[in-house]
């Protein structure tokens, strides 16, 4: 009988941070490889296996895959062709990252069967799972002392048929993959990426001609290569010459290789060690910032050993964008700073090992080069959009992906690319559109558009925001609460009283009780007692909000919270009311997400 201790093994021989498991039935090793877009006959050495690399082994009736810090099996990209080709027509996969969660996936005879996270939180999610494995999986809905990951490994087992165990995951057969490119499903008008930050230019473009969106999106590709220095790069250069046939087709593999490569490379790059030794972690800031948000961001002193005695300075690490800019400013104003900067580092440098003068330069990171590799690719990613099959989904993510690499190039480079390039585009293409060039005014944020509105609205968004989320709470009436609710509406500023500002101090007194047992490995008290506590907290917070001062403060800062405040609620209350929120804020205030 399968169960998930027979499994307990996994966690222990891969790993518990991030990997992923896939069995295929009855599909010899070389051709599973294929599908995950590897060569069979390119293995690597172990040493230099990166985080899409993949080890192979023939089990008695399939064969198996695993990722170490990988994903690629657990896509329906890889799932359904596998399961097409299977000679029993079966695929199925677990997936774990310590940061995302656990997720099995199966798919059978070229389709997708199941995609669940685990362990489930409700039986309704095992409806579509065949009857053995909904079994297996139905025990443990909801189940906490389960192991998910020996779970998901047994719904694997049986779901394919195929057993597997400790000595099937050696790494015996290891080879690269080139990503499969994402699925060809069509987007829409509310799901391309672009409708973000340019949802009237997503209309405009999906209202033109099939023919001009592909004119459109080879236009696009050729600016891009251009502006990147990848115009008479050949893995490139097959992507424009695919374009100009007559009907697009999939990714030439000679462009696949070459963007897979890019990404093993960006991904290196950013593991490589840094010239100076991050030594010092710096805090600052109030808790009053503009959007409402505290300066909640760790910021790394740089420490080099220039002088016998050492010296401090701050700089930028980042990818040159204004908030790192202004994140070493607020560091090298703050006391922190100047201690370390201006008394003795002699403590600070005690574990610190001074840079080896022979260090190979190609073993340390370079901005410049990570930069030079993000536009390839940026670039990469707009070839990969321009062959999708179905024209308006295909100008929509070219578009895009353009925007970001003209972006990476004034990065790189300089220079207002991204601006000249959406000039050009609406010259050549959308001159006639009655918006013209506020098509490229991008859409503001849900919290800035906050910041837009009269102080009179800010004042009524932020009122009603902590009045909307105390109806849900269900504490509206409670009179701790709603002593401080009645002054709403009256437009005056309204104070915090002492009743509700002591249900905000019990509430996170409580939680920080909590989490000083859990800490401590203590008995937790029941979720459904936490999920209160954080709910009423929540409550009071957003009242304590509206009553702040600055209505532009009050207004963003609700705004900006208000999708962790309404999980708080529906944690709590078991009811969702997210999209009651959301349509109320646009239909009162215009407000959209």
């Amino acid at each position: 009988m399968t169960t998930a201790a027979r499994y307990g093994w996994v966690v222990d021989v891969v790993g518990d941070v991030a990997a992923c498991i896939t069995v295929v039935g009855g599909l010899p090793p070389a051709r599973l490889m294929e599908l995950f877009g590897a060569d069979p006959d390119e293995p690597v050495d172990e040493d230099e296996l990166q985080d899409i690399a993949a080890f192979h082994r023939l089990l008695g009736g399939g064969s198996l895959t695993v990722e170490p810090n990988g994903y690629q099996g657990n896509r329906p990209e890889v799932l359904v062709p596998a399961s097409f080709a299977a000679p029993n027509g079966r695929a199925a996969s677990v997936y774990w990252n310590e940061n995302v969660g656990i997720r099995f996936a199966c798919a059978e005879a070229g389709r997708m069967v199941a995609s669940m996270e685990l362990p489930p939180y409700d039986d309704e999610e095992l409806g579509d799972l065949p009857p053995d494995v909904r079994a297996l999986v139905l025990p443990h809905v909801d189940d906490e002392e389960v192991d998910p990951i020996a779970l998901g490994s047994a719904m694997v087992h049986l779901f394919t048929g195929v057993a597997f165990g400790r000595h099937d995951v050696d790494r015996t057969d290891v080879v690269r993959i080139n990503p499969m490119p994402a699925s060809v499903e069509a987007d829409t008008t509310s799901s391309t990426a672009l409708a973000r930050e340019y949802p009237e230019l997503v209309t405009a473009l999906a209202a033109l001609p099939a023919p001009t969106q592909r004119e459109v999106v080879a236009w696009s590709v050729d600016q891009v290569l251009a502006a990147s220095g990848l115009a008479d790069d050949p893995d490139f250069r097959c992507v424009v010459e695919l374009l100009r046939s007559a009907s697009p087709a999939p990714l030439p593999e000679q462009a696949r290789k070459r963007f897979g490569a890019i990404d093993r490379a960006i991904s290196e790059e950013n593991l490589k060690e840094h010239e100076d030794d991050w030594q010092e972690i710096v805090g600052y800031g109030d808790d009053d910032d503009e959007d409402g948000e505290s300066w909640a961001v760790n910021v790394n002193v740089v420490v080099s050993s220039d002088a016998e005695g050492g010296t401090a300075s701050a700089r930028s690490v980042g990818p040159g964008d204004p908030e790192w800019d202004e994140i070493v400013r607020h560091l090298e104003e703050s006391p922190e700073f100047r201690a370390l900067r201006d008394g003795s580092l002699a403590e600070e440098l005690d574990d610190w090992d001074a840079p080896d003068d022979e260090t190979d330069p190609d073993h340390m990171f370079s901005e410049s080069r990570y930069r030079t590799l993000n536009v390839q690719q940026w670039a990469s990613g707009t070839c990969e959009a321009a062959v999708h099959p179905d024209a308006t989904t295909s100008v929509w993510r070219t578009v895009h992906a353009a925007f970001g690499t003209m972006d990476a190039v004034s990065r790189l480079e300089g220079g207002t690319r991204r601006e000249q390039f959406s000039a050009e585009l609406v010259r050549r293409f959308l001159a006639a559109h009655p918006s013209g060039s506020a098509l490229m005014v991008p859409r503001l944020e849900a919290h800035e558009a906050a910041r837009t509105l009269a102080p009179a609205r800010q004042r009524q968004l932020a009122e009603w925001v902590a009045t909307f989320l105390a109806r849900a709470a269900g504490v509206d009436q409670d009179p701790d609460f709603a002593v401080t609710l009645g002054q709403f509406g009256r437009g005056a500023v309204a104070t915090m009283t002492p009743a509700t500002a002591a249900r905000l101090a019990q509430a996170e007194a409580a939680l920080e009780a909590e989490s000083r047992r859990r800490q401590q490995d203590h008995e937790p008290a029941p979720q459904q007692e936490v999920d209160h506590l954080v709910m009423l907290s929540t409550v009071a917070s957003a009242i304590e909000n509206a009553c702040h001062a600055d209505p532009g403060h009050a207004a963003a800062r609700a705004v900006l919270r208000a999708d962790m405040d309404l999980v708080h609620v529906a944690l709590a209350r078991q009811a969702d009311v997210d999209q009651s929120f959301w349509t109320t804020l646009s239909e009162r205030f215009g407000i959209t997400r």
